[in-house]
Formats: structure tokens, sequence, C-alpha cells
């Protein structure tokens, strides 16, 4: 009589154990979903497509001069102060460093 008893309680235990795994599993699973139609989207840029209006030449220098900035919503840590840069044409740029120095917060004001 007790043997049966513990065999309905461990099987309600696995039982238990199982359902919330088999959500997890629904959950991911709906997730990917999700995922797998925004890449198998087709975009509305054809980046094969040659047609629109595009300059015969692109020449110049790009500069930031004296810039400081913060964000809205932390205004007393200042990101840019006093910051200058200047990108010859035809020549190749990188911006590093530490993470929150700036960098993303540069070519978003560019």
């Amino acid at each position: 009589m007790y043997s049966v008893v513990f065999a309905l309680i461990l099987a309600a235990t696995s039982l238990q154990t199982i359902a919330l795994q088999t959500m997890t599993v629904a959950n991911a699973a709906s997730a990917a979903s999700e995922l797998f139609a925004i890449i198998d989207r087709k975009s509305a840029i054809d980046p094969a497509n040659d047609a629109g209006n595009t300059p015969a030449s692109c020449n110049g220098t790009l500069e930031l001069k004296d810039i400081t900035f913060e964000y809205p919503s932390r205004p007393e840590s200042r990101v840019l102060n006093g910051f200058t840069l200047s990108i010859p044409a035809k020549k190749t740029t990188a911006l590093v460093g530490a993470s929150g120095s700036g960098k993303s917060t540069i070519v978003g004001l560019m």
C-alpha cells in the first residue's frame, strides 16, 4: 500500500517537473519563430539595385569641433566634453575606447 502511494507521489512530482520544462520549451519555440520571421523577411531595400541618384564623387573632410554632450536621462554624467575630431577624405578612421566612452554617441551625432 505504501509503495503505491509513494509511486503516485513520485509520478506526480515528475510530471510537474516535466510540465515546467515543457512551458520553457514552448516559450523558446515561440521566440525562435518570431526571430526566424524577422530573419526571413524580404528587405524593402535591394542592395543589388543601382537605381537612384548617386553623386559622381564624394570628397571632403568630416570635422567635429568642441562637442559637448550628455544624455538627457543622465545630465550629471557628461559623455563628451570639448571633443574635436577630424576625419580626412579617403582615409579609414577607427573610434576606440572603453565601454561608455562615447564611441556610439559620436557616430550617432554625425
